[in-house]
């Protein structure tokens, strides 16, 4: 089975799950459901947005006997392994705040925590294919409170966490996360990633420095292109970006400063000028197809093609390899997770 050709076919398309099928395994595996679907085939993780496109992919996660397996046109593909339900989950804060309710799980040992799922731009200047004010979780998390989780979690996951935040006023959301970052380390040594927009005061890339891995994204390269999907982040010019990585990378290691590009959102050849300049700067770029979700406001569109993606990333390969980056490398993140992505299982078969 080529599974990079499968992988990009799987997250093209989408996978449907019965809704009957989901909820009664939802409980003990947590990535299995109809909008966010994550799980292995053999050891590679897998993992899409799932949106109203999916209603028509040919691809459903059915039971066959004891096992949970893909079919395609009601055909038998392959079997595939959810991820089980931490038992951390079940444990709560020495405050009392359950721990379900701070992370969430989204690939094998990867623990995302949305430090707050509000953001200055929420509403009219949102980014278009956000959906951060839905995520259910607590709305604003403690620093105390994700030290303990990541102190639990780091036993039975023993991997890396990663911690994002909503734009807040006056980088507020940087201090928080600064805040949690140093609480993590000072109870358990796990990799930790920070993924946040570009502070105006770049005083917070130091006090971020205790982070293994950062990712500042511009998920857009296009200019015109990002202040229509971008109506409020698009205030932040590209020049910016470059200053900000330029600190990031004198604060951070080599293979550590990523940003994330979304494929779909602009012509290819911008964007894979947008990955050369990222990677000429020495910045991780994360090439990742554009998920549209049910809830964004282009819940309408459509993933690219798998004969597309494809495309991208071997091109993107060129471009990271040429600029001596290793995508193997990075320590914690979206690049390590490598569920939404298919550029590491496409890197190895090239």
């Amino acid at each position: 089975m080529d599974i990079a050709n499968l992988k990009m076919e799987l997250q093209a398309k989408g996978v449907k799950i019965d809704y009957s099928l989901e909820e009664k395994i939802v409980k003990k595996f947590p990535t299995a459901t109809s909008d966010y679907m994550s799980f292995l085939i053999g050891d590679v993780p897998v993992a899409m947005l799932n949106g109203y496109y999916t209603d028509s992919s040919p691809f459903e996660i059915k039971m066959r006997g004891n096992k949970f397996s893909i079919f395609k046109n009601g055909d038998f593909l392959t079997d595939v392994e959810f991820l089980q339900r931490p038992r951390f989950f079940d444990i709560s804060t020495s405050d009392g705040v359950s721990m379900e309710k701070l992370g969430k799980l989204v690939a094998p040992g990867f623990l995302i925590v949305y430090m707050t799922t509000g953001c200055i731009y929420w509403g009219e200047a949102q980014c278009k294919f956000c959906v951060t004010g839905y995520i259910d979780t607590l709305k604003i998390k403690k620093a105390s409170w994700i030290a303990e989780l990541a102190e639990k979690g780091a036993k039975e996951i023993k991997s890396h966490i990663a911690l994002t935040s909503g734009a807040l006023p006056k980088d507020r959301g940087s201090k928080l996360l600064a805040e949690t970052v140093n609480s993590i380390k000072e109870r358990v040594n796990i990799p930790v990633s920070v993924n946040l927009e570009p502070p105006r005061n770049m005083g917070w890339l130091d006090k971020l420095s205790n982070a293994d891995s950062i990712y500042i994204n511009l998920e857009v390269y296009d200019e015109k292109a990002r202040a229509l999907f971008l109506p409020g982040k698009s205030e932040f010019k590209l020049e910016y970006y470059d200053r900000i990585f330029k600190r990031c990378l004198e604060v951070f290691e080599e293979n550590q400063v990523g940003s994330v590009l979304l494929a779909g959102l602009e012509g290819e050849n911008t964007y894979l000028e947008g990955v050369e300049h990222l990677a000429s700067l020495g910045v991780m770029p994360v090439v990742i197809p554009f998920y549209p979700t049910s809830l964004s406001k282009l819940n309408s569109l459509k993933p690219p093609s798998a004969t597309k993606m494809k495309e991208i990333y071997l091109n993107s390969i060129d471009i990271i390899k040429s600029y001596g980056l290793d995508p193997f490398k990075t320590k914690a993140g979206f690049m390590r997770g490598g569920a939404l992505t298919a550029i590491k299982e496409v890197m190895r078969g090239v």
